[in-house]
């Protein structure tokens, strides 16, 4: 097991990674934008993790760290095809760097991580207490607030989320809104609690009609501007990182709605997340079971959907 460091860091300031030359010099090899951007991503992420371990260069990894960084990839509840495709960028990055012993071992650790009889792991999802505080300090903020109401009390994802409409914000009894989502594959229609109403209906405003619900300006001009992937994430990151958890993004909200929700059966729980596959969500209710068995497991909902 290798020993972690805490590290201190001054808010605002800019941080450099110990890889992060390499990182440029292996990326900018590709010709792709959209490639150098998701092998810039996964390693940049790889990069901030070794730094806790007091890693200053690339020469300075261990097998050890490239393990606990997988371990840490599976805590988190990354699905398998997400981390073999960073163990894919950590060995391109090894190779392209000379470091192929490494390079040929970080295979091997991936093989005992990920295969087909891998053990359940619970949901890396937020507790009730962790929730409201999420919520406390992103109230100045109507658009986070917004998308933080919406990704907890649908279990929104990225695309979902971008692909929202004001017309998708229906009115319904007792001071609720309902989301309505209409994707090429599933639709579904989920009411908000009293609370995440009154947010998602102050950040709608007066705008009607096919206007991005998240655009780049807040107007009521036609032909909107989407708010980019990034541009929701970052919304989020900036305040989850406020209350200690900078690891949280809009999976975990999502992970955090399926802990939340008062559901049993598998294909119930398909129809609310507007997807199919039965034999995948028998999983999801058996990690639902074991992260409930965990003792910060905390429940913050009643009652999610009606």
């Amino acid at each position: 097991m290798v020993e972690r460091r805490t590290s201190q860091h001054h808010e605002g300031a800019q941080t450099l990674q110990p890889f992060d030359s390499a990182i440029a010099r292996f990326c900018g090899g590709f010709g792709s934008i959209n490639t150098r951007r998701a092998y810039g991503e996964d390693l940049r992420d790889f990069s901030r993790f070794a730094t806790g371990f007091g890693v200053g260069e690339l020469g300075q990894l261990t097998v050890g760290h490239i393990e606990e960084y997988l371990q840490n990839c599976r805590k988190k509840g990354l699905s398998g095809a997400t981390i073999k495709r960073r163990t894919a960028s950590i060995n391109g990055l090894l190779q392209y760097s000379g470091m192929e012993e490494l390079a040929r071992e970080t295979g091997n650790i991936l093989t005992r991580h990920i295969g087909s009889t891998e053990e359940l792991q619970p949901l890396y999802s937020l507790t009730g207490e962790e929730v409201k505080k999420l919520q406390e300090v992103s109230q100045n903020n109507p658009r986070a607030s917004a998308i933080i109401a919406i990704a907890l009390g649908t279990g929104a994802t990225l695309a979902e989320m971008r692909a929202l409409n004001v017309s998708d914000i229906l009115e319904k009894e007792s001071l609720r809104v309902g989301v309505r989502f209409r994707g090429k594959k599933s639709k579904r229609e989920i009411t908000l609690d009293v609370g995440s109403s009154a947010i998602v209906r102050k950040y709608k405003g007066n705008r009607e009609g096919e206007n991005a619900l998240f655009a780049r300006k807040k107007t009521i001009k036609q032909g909107e501007d989407r708010l980019g992937r990034q541009s929701i994430f970052g919304d989020v990151k900036q305040y989850t990182k406020k209350i200690g958890r900078p690891d949280i993004n809009l999976r975990v909200l999502r992970q955090t709605f399926i802990m939340n929700i008062q559901v049993k059966d598998s294909k119930k729980l398909a129809k609310l997340l507007g997807v199919g596959g039965d034999y995948a969500y028998d999983v999801l209710l058996e990690r639902r079971r074991l992260t409930q068995q965990l003792p910060q497991s905390g429940v913050l909902f009643e009652e999610a959907t009606k």
